[in-house]
């Protein structure tokens, strides 16, 4: 897949040339239930380019994206097939622990997409990933303070 060069004059840094590839997506297909959603797609993601996905609503973007970084594995009725490689590695190695894995991902969605368990959960998720509240007393003063702090505290 041909990629355009950066236009005259324009660099990405000024001591860092642009690098390869940093994902490859080959013959991506997925569905929801019966349903296909994604009819294999494959593209090359490049370091530091930016790749942005346009279409209606309902084309496959999101799904896409949730391929990515492996959010869709806890989607009741979802597959996917295809591969999704980062590097050397298959994202989907069972060897590969998702959580570090979407380490390496950014993603700031339209919408709220938490978690699928409980306010509480979502916010302790990071404090207990990072070991920064392990008791559920340093827990609890977290989420408040959290809360608190983006104002959604309602007591």
């Amino acid at each position: 897949m041909p990629h355009a060069a950066p236009p005259a004059g324009l660099t990405t840094s000024p001591d860092r040339p642009l690098g390869g590839t940093v994902m490859q997506i080959r013959d991506v297909s997925a569905w929801y239930g019966p349903k296909q959603v994604l009819d294999r797609i494959s593209f090359d993601l490049l370091d530091r380019e930016i790749l942005a996905f346009i279409g209606p609503s309902g084309c496959g973007k999101t799904t896409m994206l949730k391929c990515l970084n492996r959010m869709h594995e806890d989607e009741r009725g979802f597959r996917i097939s295809g591969t999704i490689r980062m590097g050397d590695t298959d994202i989907h190695d069972p060897q590969l622990d998702p959580p570090q894995f979407r380490r390496h991902f950014g993603w700031v969605a339209q919408k709220p997409n938490p978690f699928p368990m409980s306010v509480y959960e979502n916010v302790a998720y990071g404090a207990r990933l990072h070991g920064i509240a392990t008791s559920r007393s340093d827990l609890d003063a977290w989420v408040e303070t959290c809360l608190r702090c983006a104002d959604l505290w309602d007591e």
